[in-house]
């Protein structure tokens, strides 16, 4: 027989609006810089070297894609890049898919 629990129902149901329990996870489990992150070597080491080469040449960083497997970072790494460049958190990240078709990329 299952046990009884205090909670109520709704309490169960995953939601896909921020919770405020979120906010804490994530500034305690997520990282805040690139010196941070761990993992993906190389990628960071090419969008840190791309944003001090428009650093010096005074221009803005040209458009990044980052694309990949869910779980590998492609989220956390935009908002440590998009923050490095001094914007502030709360700007949006599109996480659809926006290319429909890919061969008129390729081309």
């Amino acid at each position: 027989m299952k046990e009884p629990t205090n909670q109520r129902p709704e309490q169960n149901v995953l939601l896909s609006t921020e919770q405020p329990e979120d906010t804490y996870v994530d500034k305690v489990l997520r990282p805040t810089s690139f010196d941070t992150f761990i993992g993906q070597i190389k990628l960071k080491e090419m969008l840190l070297r791309a944003k001090e080469a428009a650093s010096r040449r005074s221009e803005v960083m040209d458009h990044v894609m980052l694309a990949g497997s869910p779980g590998t970072g492609k989220t956390v790494l935009a908002k440590l890049l998009a923050i490095s460049l001094g914007y502030r958190p709360g700007f949006n990240i599109i996480q659809e898919p926006i290319v429909i078709n890919a061969a008129l990329v390729s081309s």
